[in-house]
């Protein structure tokens, strides 16, 4: 791959400086290997209204489904084969293809193991399997699917309507497959595996500290919100410098110490030359980070989980850019004229679900950028609730895929909301519009790498 030199990621876009008199309208979060320095400038004014006529996609609520709910007998379970998937490790996911296949209703339920085919769009993949494009049928695919294999575009992924529960599983051989099924199985025949415990570690947002959830405030809301809600459970926040590398990997090396759901949210590498790209792209900048250079101590990254950690059962969520990869084609990149890369899968998610001695259960992440469009600061409670129903789903042993099908359209809604608020004000509608283009991004870039139909190992 050719991968962009720092001083190519940081040229102004070709439609020119941003205009002094007017403040940009959209950043991006995110960071380059290893200046430090901003991914790429801010969009200028004229660029943000392209984005929003030449970028924008349906709401991915499209297809219509007759309430199934999480019940598998009814919604049905999946496995999506690669095209790299060999025999091996279709044998090693056994334990986990056989529960599924008993809960979806055995032989003559609703489960199915699926191919997908080089260049094929979730359209193209519904429409072989018989669907019609209006309807989502279990009868034909199952609702929850596990796509499985090494280099599947994420704009597959992505472009699954909201009705389907999607993940996905890449890892490097079949001993980590076999690892990670036999670890979800036992996480759904003996769930009190982890602690009623929840982590939130904001990481310090230096200039990007517009962004919603790395704010102290905003994650000291979810925090409170979980104990008025589930006084059973234990939150901490990590904030005020203390989300420190080392601390992280504490966190997931002391088994004493591991929550059940850990949520960090901050700044991310977005882009890393001499060959570091693909080991480097979603690692977490952290607190041991004030500026200047960026050095291996200053972030957390695959390198930094224990080989000896025992992560059964834990589910991770990364709040930041390309956290769980990056596209071939970032949308700043097309909207900038600069040229397509390779696919690049983020490691730190891939070392979390593969780890021999004990995998986490899920890691959700983002597969573009995270655009900081929320200076509208009145929507900020609105957002962190929107968290905080996410994390209560966990909480309460809805699956995975169902929570962040929920969180999916809660986004959707107030952006539908925003967008129809009647405005005389053209300056106030354009934010508006922005506004509700990058609450429909967060819903459509949000990635699962996991099983859909996962859930937290506790104790209700």
């Amino acid at each position: 791959m050719n991968e962009p030199s720092a001083e190519h990621e940081a040229e102004v876009s070709s439609s020119g400086k941003s205009d002094p008199a007017i403040p940009a309208q959209i950043g991006v979060n995110g960071v380059q290997w290893a200046s430090g320095a901003p991914w790429q400038s801010p969009l200028t004014l004229e660029e943000s209204r392209r984005l929003i006529e030449e970028h924008s996609h349906p709401p991915p609520d499209r297809m219509n489904l007759a309430d199934s709910g999480e019940d598998l007998s009814e919604a049905g379970w999946g496995v999506v084969y690669g095209p790299d998937v060999d025999g091996a490790t279709k044998e090693a996911l056994r334990p986990l293809l056989e529960l599924r296949r008993t809960q979806a209703g055995g032989d003559e339920g609703l489960f199915s193991e699926m191919q997908v085919q080089d260049g094929e769009s979730a359209e193209d993949f519904l429409a072989r399997q018989g669907g019609d494009g209006d309807w989502a049928d279990p009868q034909i695919a199952p609702t929850f699917l596990l796509m499985v294999g090494r280099n599947i575009p994420f704009e597959l992924q992505t472009s699954f309507p909201l009705p389907y529960n999607v993940g996905r599983l890449s890892l490097t051989s079949p001993e980590e497959y076999a690892a990670y099924a036999q670890a979800a199985a036992d996480a759904e025949l003996s769930p009190q595996l982890r602690p009623r415990r929840v982590a939130l570690a904001g990481t310090d947002g230096g200039e990007d500290s517009r962004f919603p959830l790395m704010t102290e405030d905003l994650m000291e809301s979810v925090e409170r919100s979980i104990a008025l809600a589930r006084p059973s459970w234990d939150a901490i926040t990590l904030t005020q410098g203390l989300t420190t590398q080392r601390r992280l990997a504490q966190l997931l090396a002391d088994s004493s110490e591991t929550p059940a759901v850990l949520v960090t949210a901050g700044r991310s590498v977005c882009a890393a030359g001499n060959g570091r790209l693909f080991d480097l792209v979603g690692a977490l900048v952290c607190c041991d980070y004030s500026g200047g250079e960026l050095n291996p101590e200053h972030v957390f990254d695959a390198g930094k989980v224990s080989q000896d950690a025992r992560l059964n059962g834990l589910m991770v969520l990364l709040q930041g850019s390309f956290t769980a990869g990056r596209p071939a084609h970032p949308l700043l990149d097309r909207l900038r004229g600069r040229p397509a890369g390779e696919t690049v899968e983020a490691t730190l998610p891939r070392r979390l679900l593969g780890r021999k001695s004990g995998p986490a259960l899920a890691v959700l992440g983002h597969c573009e950028c995270c655009w900081l469009h929320l200076a509208a600061r009145s929507q900020r409670e609105e957002w962190a609730g929107f968290m905080t129903s996410f994390l209560e789903g966990l909480l309460q042993r809805q699956s995975v895929g169902a929570a962040l099908q929920d969180y999916r359209r809660r986004c959707c809604q107030l952006a539908d909301r925003l967008e129809n608020e009647p405005n005389a004000n053209a300056e106030k509608q354009f934010q508006r519009r922005l506004e509700a283009w990058a609450l429909r991004q967060e819903a459509r870039n949000w990635i699962l790498m996991g099983d859909p139909a996962g859930r937290l190992p506790v104790a209700l």
